[in-house]
Order: C-alpha cells, then structure tokens, then sequence
C-alpha cells in the first residue's frame, strides 16, 4: 500500500500496528486558534474527592465517545492502557455515548459517571463554561509538527485528516 486516506481513528489504529507515518494533515481553525493535531481529554467533576489522578480511574465509571473515535475513545483508550488501565477490566462500567459529549459531561457533573473523554479541543469549544466544575486528569503542555498545541489535552497528540 502506498497511500491511504483515512479518519483519524484509522491513523491511531495504524500508527500503533504498523509503520505508517502520515504525510499530510489538514488545519483546522477552531476558536480562532490553528491546529493539525488532536488529543484525548479525560476529566472528573472537581467536587468527587475520590478522582484526583489517572491511577483513581481504577473500579469508577468512565464514559467515551464510541469505539470508533479516536479523540473520544482510542487515544484515552491507549493512554490508560500504556500506563497499566485496562479499562475494559479495571473500570466498573463504560458508558459509551455515541459522541454526545454534552449528555456526557452532563452526566459528569450529575454524578452518574465518575470520569469523561473527549477529543481535546471539545471543552473548549463547546462548554467553557462548565470548566470550572472539572478536574482535568494529567494535562501536558504539548507541541505538534513544532507547534504548541493551544488545547488541553491528556494524551500525546496525532494529525487530524
């Protein structure tokens, strides 16, 4: 195969098994602010004493985008998972949302799941005003393509499409 173009999900599935490297990405302008890279950011209502770190991820419930998403699910998915988490095991419950990241953090802020993923940038975009009320899980300053990436995020970033 000499070239392929793909979703994101496609490129976090093949840059883990293969040797794929991307040649090209879009930029996407999103709050007035460039970027051609992407994250996952996990996050807990700020008011839950017992989510302080990743490690406390462990027996709680995490709600992801679906299966597919790759800021949603896979990158947060590999995170964990790289830092000993499996979240298909460790994790009492996973709540898929099928990328209703409102009804999400809805239901972070609620109680009735302990941790959120979203894509990075998601927040920002569209609760800002919710940030307050969230813990943030192991934020990094991250840079792509030699560029400071203007969003939180948790996880090492991949190129957008």
């Amino acid at each position: 195969l000499d070239f392929l173009y793909t979703l994101p999900g496609g490129i976090t599935c093949l840059e883990g098994s293969s040797s794929f490297q991307p040649i090209a990405t879009q930029r996407h302008l999103i709050l007035g602010k460039e970027a051609s890279a992407y994250g996952s950011l996990l996050f807990s209502r700020l008011s839950n004493p017992e989510i302080t770190s990743i490690d406390d991820i462990r027996n709680k419930r995490i709600g992801v985008g679906q299966p597919l998403a790759s800021g949603g699910y896979q990158l947060g998915w590999k995170y964990l998972n790289d830092r000993g988490i499996n979240m298909m095991t460790d994790c009492k419950q996973i709540v898929f949302y099928e990328s209703d990241y409102n009804r999400m953090l809805d239901d972070v802020l609620s109680g009735t799941i302990d941790v959120g993923m979203t894509m990075s940038s998601w927040m920002e975009s569209n609760r800002p005003g919710d940030m307050s009320f969230l813990r943030f899980l192991d934020l990094s300053q991250q840079s792509f393509a030699g560029e400071v990436y203007p969003f939180l995020t948790t996880t090492p970033l991949v190129p957008t499409f």
